[in-house]
């Protein structure tokens, strides 16, 4: 575990976080639930943001298991998180828009497809 790059856990966490995110969007769209824009909103901001807090907590959880031995000074770590979040956003949402127009186009809106039916 300690030689694990945290490169390889983030995106390990960003892929696990991001298809609970999908798997709840595709949920709510399924059930044409009124949530779907709130929990994809919610989801692109919360999903990067933490990935990166676990990824920036591992230092801390090796310097807990490395117990007087580790060195305590990891500035760098309070980085990761400053500077990856507003490069991982744009990424996340892009795939994550992509992602609900494909979803819209599974799960039609049925109220949408009913008023075009009734004006022809």
């Amino acid at each position: 575990m300690i030689n694990v790059d945290g490169r390889i856990i983030f995106f390990v966490l960003m892929a696990l976080l991001g298809s609970i995110h999908y798997k709840l969007l595709r949920g709510s769209h399924k059930k044409q639930s009124k949530k779907a824009s709130v929990i994809l909103w919610l989801g692109i901001v919360t999903v990067p943001f933490v990935a990166l807090m676990i990824t920036m907590l591992r230092i801390e959880f090796i310097d807990w298991l490395l117990g007087a031995h580790a060195g305590k000074y990891h500035v760098y770590i309070v980085f990761i998180v400053v500077f990856g979040y507003p490069l991982v956003l744009p990424v996340y949402l892009i795939i994550m828009l992509l992602c609900n127009s494909h979803i819209k186009r599974l799960f039609p809106n049925d109220s949408k497809v009913d008023a075009k039916k009734a004006q022809t």
